[in-house]
C-alpha cells in the first residue's frame, strides 16, 4: 500500500532514491511527515525532520536526518537552537522580506498647544491587533511636566512581558528618568514624567490580543517648595501647603535655582502670583521678609505684592539663591477691661495683620542668548528691576495693595468702623527701574494715576490740599522719576520735569504725564524712613496705567492718548 500522498513525500522518496531505496518498497519504508499548520502553508520549520525505515534491515538509516528548504529560490534561515521539531516558529517575522501586517501608530504631542488629552491602542475599545510597534511622545513647553494615569489597561500578560508590552519613559536616566515595560492589568497608578517629556511604546506579536489601553495625560507647571535644589528652566516655587496659610511660626524657606553652564543663564524672572507675606513697619521689613541673593542689591520684600513681577542678574553664576523669612503673628486686646465691675469686660483677641500668609511665584531662567530659548517670557534691559510690554499696561508700587485691620476706633469690638482697612505703605530704601518697551511705531508714553487715591508719595501740605509737586528741590524723600515728563498742554515741552511726589501726579497741575524720551522708564526712590509708624497716612506709593503714543499722532494731539 503506498502512503505518499504530501508533495514533500516526493522530495524525500527522491532523496530515498539517492540513500538507495526505492519508493515501491512499500513494505520495507514509510515516510512520516507532519505537514505545516494551515495558517503557514509554506512550512512551519526551514527543516523537514526525521524519516525512519520499519524493514530491520535498514536500520543503520534509522536515525534523523535533516535537509534545508528553500522559499523562493531562497535558504530559508536557520532556526535558533533550542527549537524542537514540535514548535511553531514565525516566518513573517524571521524570513528577509517577509514584513509582519502593521497598521500606522504613534504620534507626537506638542504640549505648547494642547494641555491634556487621551493615547488609545489602536483598535480600542476592541482589541488591538497584531505587530504593532507604535511610539507616543507628549512634548511639554519648557519648564513644565506631564502628569498621567492609565484609565484601562488590558495587555496581554506573559513572564517578563516578552510578548505584547507597554513601556513608559519618564525622561532621561540622567537625571533620574525611566524605562519601565508592563503588561497584564497591573499598569502604574500614577506617572510623572522627569523633564518636559513623557514617551510611550506599545509593542504586539502574532498571539491573542485583548482590549489594549487608555491613557489620560496633563500638562501641568513643576511646582518646588522649601529645601529644593532645581535646574529647571521654569517651575513655580509655593510655601509649604499652598494655598493653606503658612504656618503661624517663625520659619526659613530657601530655594537654589542652579544655572546650565553650557546654556549661560542672564537673568531670572520671578513672577509673584499670589504672595503675602507681614506688613512692613513704618515702611521697614523687619519681620516677615523675601530676599534674593544674586550680583546686584535687590529690595527686600514684604507684605502684599501679588501680581508684581522682578528680574534678577544672575550673569557668571553658578546658583542662585531665594530665602523668604516668617515671624509669628500675635493678636491683640481689643475691647473693655472694667477694673470695678468684671462681669462688665469685654475682650476679643484679634488680629490686625491677616494670618493668611502664602506665596506661589512662577520662576522663569532666560539664556543669554535668545537664539536657544523657547520661551516666550522676554529679557528685561540691562538696569530694569521690571520689564512691561504691550502698548497699555499698569505700573504699581510695592505693597501697594498692602493692609492691616484698624482696631484703634473700637470700644468693644463690635463698632462697624472697627476692623476697617489700612494701607500698609510703600517700602523704605527703594531705588530700581521698571522699563516699557517701545512697541513699533510709537515714539511716546502717557502715565496716569490710576485712580484719586492712587498717587501718594509724601509732600502732604500742611492745608491737606492734594497739589502735584515737582522739582529736586521738592521731591528729594520719596518721588518718580519720568525723563522729560510734560503736562497735556505743554505741547513745546517748555515747562518738561522729571520728579513727581506729592498726593496727586501731575506736572505743575494735577493730570496726567506725557514723555517721548526713550527708553520709556519710570525710576522710584524712597528714602529710609517714615514720619508715621505702622500704617501709611500719606505715604500708599502708586498705581499708574500707562498708554503709548504713535508716532503719527502730533504733540498738540497726544492728549487723547492719555
Amino acid at each position: 500500500m503506498r502512503r505518499l500522498r504530501h508533495p514533500v513525500s516526493v522530495l524525500l522518496l527522491m532523496l530515498g532514491v539517492i540513500l538507495g531505496t526505492s519508493g515501491d518498497q512499500e513494505d520495507r519504508e514509510i515516510l512520516f511527515i507532519r505537514p505545516p499548520p494551515p495558517s503557514y502553508p509554506q512550512a512551519t520549520s526551514n527543516h523537514i525532520h526525521q524519516y525512519q525505515y520499519s524493514d530491520p534491515n535498514y536500520n543503520q538509516y534509522g536515525h534523523e536526518m535533516e535537509y534545508q528548504l528553500q522559499h523562493q529560490n531562497s535558504l530559508i534561515p536557520e532556526i535558533p537552537s533550542g527549537h524542537s521539531g514540535d514548535t511553531i516558529s514565525d516566518p513573517m517575522s524571521e524570513g528577509p522580506g517577509l514584513e509582519p501586517p502593521s497598521i500606522s501608530c504613534g504620534y507626537t504631542v506638542d504640549g505648547s498647544v494642547v494641555e491634556n488629552g487621551t493615547i488609545s491602542s489602536p483598535g480600542y475599545p476592541d482589541n488591538y491587533p497584531a505587530y504593532l510597534a507604535c511610539k507616543w511622545r507628549i512634548k511639554a513647553a519648557p519648564g513644565k511636566k506631564i502628569l498621567a494615569a492609565f484609565s484601562e489597561f488590558d495587555v496581554t500578560a506573559s513572564n517578563n512581558c516578552d510578548s505584547d508590552y507597554v513601556v513608559v519613559i519618564t525622561g532621561d536616566p540622567a537625571v533620574g528618568g525611566t524605562s519601565t515595560k508592563y503588561c497584564g492589568k497591573s499598569p502604574p497608578k500614577e506617572i510623572e514624567s522627569i523633564g518636559d517629556v513623557l514617551e510611550l511604546e506599545f509593542h504586539t506579536n502574532q498571539g491573542d490580543s485583548c482590549r489594549g489601553f487608555s491613557l489620560d495625560y496633563t500638562i501641568v507647571t513643576k511646582v518646588v517648595s522649601c529645601g529644593t535644589k532645581t535646574a529647571d528652566v521654569q517651575f513655580e516655587f509655593t510655601s509649604p501647603s499652598y494655598p493653606r496659610a503658612l504656618a503661624n511660626r517663625t520659619s526659613q524657606c530657601d530655594l537654589t535655582v542652579s544655572h546650565d553652564c553650557t546654556k549661560p543663564v542672564c537673568q531670572l524672572r520671578l513672577d509673584l502670583l499670589d504672595f503675602k507675606l507681614g506688613p512692613p513697619t513704618a515702611g521697614d521689613c523687619n519681620d516677615d521678609q523675601f530676599i534674593v541673593r544674586a550680583n546686584d542689591p535687590l529690595p527686600t520684600l514684604c507684605g502684599d505684592n501679588s501680581g508684581q513681577h522682578i528680574y534678577v542678574d544672575v550673569r557668571g553664576r553658578s546658583e542662585t539663591n531665594l530665602n523668604i523669612l516668617s515671624m509669628p503673628i500675635f493678636p491683640k486686646p481689643v475691647g473693655v477691661h472694667n477694673e470695678t465691675d468684671s462681669s462688665r469686660t469685654i475682650i476679643h483677641w484679634l488680629n490686625e495683620v491677616d494670618p493668611d500668609r502664602k506665596w506661589k511665584m512662577l520662576v522663569t531662567q532666560l539664556p543669554c542668548d535668545c537664539s536657544v530659548s523657547s520661551l516666550s517670557v522676554p529679557k528685561a534691559p540691562t538696569g530694569c528691576l521690571q520689564f512691561y510690554t504691550g502698548i497699555k499696561g499698569e505700573v504699581k508700587s510695592f505693597n501697594y495693595e498692602g493692609t492691616v485691620k484698624n482696631y484703634e476706633p473700637c470700644w468693644n469690638g463690635t463698632e462697624p468702623s472697627c476692623g476697617g482697612a489700612l494701607h500698609t505703605g510703600h517700602l523704605n530704601n527703594l531705588d530700581y527701574t521698571a522699563c516699557v518697551q517701545s512697541e513699533p511705531g510709537y515714539c511716546g508714553i502717557s502715565y496716569r494715576q490710576a485712580d484719586t487715591g492712587a498717587f501718594q508719595l509724601s509732600g502732604l501740605r500742611g492745608d491737606n490740599v492734594p497739589l502735584p509737586v515737582n522739582g529736586e528741590d521738592l521731591c528729594h524723600d520719596d518721588y518718580l522719576y519720568i525723563p522729560r515728563g510734560q503736562h497735556l498742554d505743554d505741547v513745546t515741552q517748555r515747562y518738561t520735569e522729571e520728579r513727581y511726589c506729592g498726593q496727586v501726579l501731575g506736572n505743575k497741575l494735577a493730570g496726567p504725564i506725557l514723555s517721548f524720551s526713550k527708553p520709556f522708564v519710570v525710576r522710584t526712590k524712597t528714602d529710609s524712613s517714615e514720619p508715621h509708624g505702622g500704617v501709611a497716612i500719606n505715604n500708599r506709593g502708586y498705581k499708574l496705567s500707562y498708554k503709548q503714543i504713535p508716532c503719527s499722532v502730533e504733540r498738540p494731539n497726544a492728549a487723547a492718548f492719555s
